[in-house]
C-alpha cells in the first residue's frame, strides 16, 4: 500500500513539473507577442504595426510582414 502511494505522489510530481513547463512556455509566447506587437513599425505611417490574418498564430503585420507571433 505504502508503495503504491508512493509511486502516485510521484507521478503528480511529474505531471506538476509537466504542466508547469507547459504554462511557462505559454506565458513566454504571449509575452514575445506583446513584444513584438509593442515594437515599431517602420513602413507604417503610425509607426505602430498593425497585424491582421487568420488563423491568428499565422498573423503579420499588413504593412511590413513582421510575424505576431515568433516561430520556433
Amino acid at each position: 500500500l505504502m508503495d503504491k502511494a508512493i509511486a502516485d505522489s510521484d507521478k503528480t510530481v511529474r505531471m506538476k513539473d509537466l504542466y508547469d513547463r507547459i504554462f511557462l512556455d505559454r506565458i513566454g509566447e504571449m509575452y514575445g507577442s506583446i513584444s513584438q506587437a509593442a515594437s515599431s513599425c517602420t513602413t507604417a505611417g503610425s509607426g505602430k504595426h498593425r497585424f491582421g490574418g487568420y488563423p491568428r498564430r499565422k498573423s503579420k503585420c499588413v504593412w511590413c510582414g513582421t510575424p505576431l507571433f515568433r516561430e520556433e
